[in-house]
């Protein structure tokens, strides 16, 4: 059927004779017309739509809405690439404002003006998402925001989290888990391979724990990058204070202001799984867990299943967080 379509296709091209080496050739077709053009851009100017860079350009996913004073964008990077430099909006702005989702943090856009469009320059990472506010006029207040930063990682200079760390269970099930406080080191360990009691499938939170010294490297900031040792989200506390949660890739927050250069320093993470492996073993042992009253847990196949086949899923860190310095430019 989809060669019979396309080959439908390709003979209505040969009989409206499209000249796609214009510019943009417009054809007439039965009560409407076909537009056609060599690029993309070309072709959505031709027909009034609004080209977005973003999307075009970038590959990135977003949702634009018109207010009475400007434009917002919800941005997000579904695909496996990064933004890093300055990107045309659709419109042109007098002010702009990043807002991050993640961590609740506003910051003034760099802005300059170009060809009757508003170019901001934009950093997102793989994973990332970001809210852009586009004022027509600049309204009061914004200006008390520092602006957003360019910032660059100095990965070759990272500091490792290795030491002696700490780790208990705090809240969860199964409720008979162990409560010990079990050490490790030099690097923290999934708790799923402790040998204690319930661990293997405990589905719930865990604290990790390490004192480590920071030394005097001059930074503008610092960068915590969990990797690929996260499973699966994270509250983090540095000397006692609240630093934020990570629960989604890149898996990164940065954490300057916390810490204290060429002193020692505490770091606490509490860690929630998923509840995978403790599903895995009530299968297994016949545990009646689905109790829902307007459905049931089915296959994508809507036909019963269970999941005691499924192998054992990794819990808590796996992997030494890394603090990166950060520099402005």
């Amino acid at each position: 059927q989809a060669d019979e379509r396309l080959a439908d296709m390709q003979e209505l091209m040969q009989d409206l004779d499209i000249d796609f080496s214009s510019k943009v050739d417009v054809v007439s077709y039965g009560k409407g017309k076909i537009m056609a053009a060599a690029d993309l851009k070309s072709l959505m100017s031709a027909s009034k739509l609004t080209y977005e860079e973003l999307a075009a350009r970038y590959g990135a996913k977003y949702a634009r809405r018109t207010l009475d004073d400007g434009k917002v964008y919800f941005v997000s990077m579904l695909q496996n690439r990064s933004i890093d430099g300055w990107v045309t909006l659709g419109s042109k702005s007098k002010a702009v404002a990043l807002f991050d989702p993640m961590s609740g943090e506003t910051e003034r856009a760099k802005i300059r003006q170009r060809k009757g469009r508003t170019q901001v320059y934009l950093q997102l990472q793989a994973g990332e998402s970001i809210i852009i506010r586009c004022w027509n006029k600049a309204p009061k207040g914004l200006d008390m925001h520092q602006e957003a930063p360019v910032e660059r990682l100095d990965n070759a200079s990272a500091v490792t989290l290795n030491g002696f760390w700490q780790f208990r269970f705090t809240k969860g099930w199964p409720d008979n888990v162990s409560r010990d406080v079990f050490k490790m080191s030099p690097a923290p360990a999934s708790w799923a391979d402790l040998e204690a009691e319930q661990a293997a499938n405990f589905a719930g939170s865990g604290v990790y724990k390490l004192s480590f010294n920071m030394p005097k490297h001059e930074a503008d900031d610092w960068c915590l990058d969990f990797g690929e040792g996260l499973y699966e989200s994270a509250r983090v506390r540095i000397n006692g204070q609240y630093v934020g949660l990570v629960w989604a890739v890149p898996y990164q927050m940065n954490v300057g202001k916390y810490l204290k250069p060429g002193e020692n320093n505490e770091i606490e993470i509490e860690v929630t799984n998923l509840p995978a492996n403790l599903i895995s073993d009530y299968d297994r042992r016949g545990v009646n867990w689905r109790i829902f009253k307007d459905i049931n847990i089915v296959s994508v196949f809507y036909k019963p299943i269970t999941f005691d086949v499924w192998d054992r899923k990794e819990s808590g860190l796996t992997s030494s967080p890394l603090l990166i310095p950060i520099y402005h430019e």
